[in-house]
């Protein structure tokens, strides 16, 4: 409320907590250890502790749109919800790598991993496909600013452009 100048300590869990993304001024998520994700409604205030479906740590989160949201982490571990985060259902990644971050247009759904891997969804994670790019660094985090451009950056420097969706880097 005052634009950062101070902050309240909320305690939440007792594992750690990777990544949070809002929709909106009122609507959020935050994931973390042993599948953790809570919600909030009310710009932060009061968080919610939600059942994501995995007991997997869960490193990266995405919001595309209306009311979906997509969290990823260890082991391959791939959750969608598509009400603001208060149902989860599992997608099967097709991989067992860790996977750090995420981003979504429409339908298109960007996952970034350790040693490179980075997959791609163009029917909102029904299906995973690996996507060839320059990189052997670890994927820390992909943006789209639409369907066809987007940036990916990560581990020792590395950071790529694409105009075409990611077909090229």
């Amino acid at each position: 409320t005052n634009a950062g100048a101070n902050w309240s300590l909320l305690t939440l869990t007792g594992s750690d907590l990777h990544q949070l993304v809002f929709k909106d001024a009122s609507n959020g998520i935050v994931v973390g250890d042993n599948g953790t994700v809570f919600t909030t409604t009310n710009g932060g205030t009061n968080w919610i502790s939600k059942n994501s479906g995995t007991s997997l740590q869960l490193r990266g989160a995405g919001f595309t749109g209306g009311s979906t949201f997509y969290a990823v982490g260890d082991d391959g571990a791939a959750v969608k919800s598509t009400d603001d985060g208060n149902t989860w259902t599992t997608l099967n990644s097709g991989t067992t790598e860790r996977l750090l971050c995420v981003t979504a247009v429409d339908q298109n759904v960007w996952v970034g991993a350790r040693n490179g891997l980075m997959l791609f969804s163009g029917n909102g994670g029904s299906s995973f496909s690996s996507m060839s790019n320059p990189s052997t660094d670890d994927i820390k985090d992909i943006q789209f600013i639409n369907a066809s451009i987007g940036f990916a950056g990560g581990s020792n420097s590395f950071f790529m452009y694409t105009s075409n969706g990611g077909a090229n880097w």
